[in-house]
Order: structure tokens, then C-alpha cells, then sequence
């Protein structure tokens, strides 16, 4: 293992080691300080990304947590390493065994509502259109899925923003009106 205070502004692949346990997070890093000290950031401030690393922090303390640096390499090389050492030591604190998916990852409802926020409005490029649509090629939805698509009700006013939203993408609506209970007249005879 190399020395931590050495190479701290190297690339490479680290560890985050439960001294109390000895369970620890495996990760990469372009810069071995800035990684080490935003970990421990969140990590005070309560807001890291792995739930069991912050678990663990929350009861053991800072101080029977150490940083470790386990290989220097290129940053192209990062993501490579970084998963033969995920494939090889198993971590504990680790959410994703994978370095190229969010698998297993479950979001917060905050950490949801933000994802929406950032993509609401935004309109989809012909060319992701075209991928998505390919990654659903092919797949099945199951019975107890459709039933439940079947069965699902939508609320009066989510009804009514459905409704307005075709309205609009159809640029059907200057003769719009709405009325509660939520019912659309639309009078195209005028």
C-alpha cells in the first residue's frame, strides 16, 4: 500500500477503512486529497452518498475511519481498476458493485424530486428518443403490471392536466375552457 500523505494529488484507487470492523468503501480518484476530503465532507455533513458508509461514520466517529491509497494509475485507467478491486475485495460500505451502473442504488425521495426538477421541461433528442425505444424493444410487461395499469385512477386534477396537455400539444386549445368539476368543453364550432 502506498503512503497516504505521499501522492495525494495522484490518480488512483483508495480505501475507506472502519478501524472499529474492518469493513471498508473501495473508490477512485483523479486526486486522492480533493476525493478524501469531500468524502469526509459529506460524510460530517451527513449527506454522503453511500447510506452504510454514512451509517457506519455516525456511530464509530471520524477518528476510526482512515483514508488509504491502494494503487496509483493513469485516470484513464480509473474506472478499469477501480472495478477489479470492487470484483476482487467485495466492500461493505459499497451501494454499487458496479462501476458503470446505479443497479442496487435507491434514491431518496429528495434526491428523486431534484432529478425531476433538472429534467422538467426539457425535451428529449430525436437520437435518446431512438435509444430508449430500442432498450424497450422486445421486453414484456407482466400480467400483474398491466392489471394494475388497468386498475390505477388518476386524480381529478391530474385528469384535467392531462387533458390541458393534449390539448395544448395538439395546438387545439384557443377555445379551451375549464370548469370544475374538472370536465373540458371544447367548442370548435365558433
Amino acid at each position: 500500500m502506498a503512503e497516504v500523505d505521499t501522492n495525494m494529488n495522484a490518480s488512483g484507487i483508495y480505501k475507506l477503512i472502519n478501524l472499529v470492523n474492518g469493513k471498508f468503501y473501495i473508490g477512485s480518484a483523479v486526486k486522492f486529497r480533493k476525493r478524501r476530503d469531500l468524502h469526509f465532507l459529506d460524510l460530517r455533513n451527513n449527506r454522503h452518498h453511500s447510506r452504510y458508509l454514512q451509517n457506519a461514520f455516525n456511530k464509530y466517529g471520524k477518528d476510526n475511519f482512515k483514508f488509504e491509497i491502494i494503487e496509483i494509475c493513469e485516470k484513464e485507467k480509473l474506472i478499469e481498476r477501480e472495478q477489479y478491486y470492487l470484483d476482487i475485495l467485495n466492500p461493505n460500505y459499497n451501494v454499487c458493485k458496479r462501476t458503470d451502473s446505479r443497479l442496487g442504488v435507491k434514491s431518496t425521495p429528495e434526491h428523486i424530486a431534484k432529478i425531476i426538477a433538472a429534467n422538467t421541461g426539457q425535451k428529449r433528442s430525436k437520437e435518446t428518443c431512438e435509444k430508449i425505444g430500442a432498450s424497450k424493444r422486445g421486453t414484456t410487461i407482466s400480467e400483474e403490471r398491466k392489471l394494475a395499469r388497468r386498475n390505477y385512477k388518476h386524480t381529478a386534477e391530474a385528469r384535467q392536466a392531462i387533458r390541458l396537455a393534449s390539448f395544448k400539444m395538439h395546438g387545439s386549445c384557443q377555445n379551451l375552457i375549464l370548469i370544475e368539476p374538472p370536465i373540458i368543453w371544447h367548442n370548435s364550432h365558433d
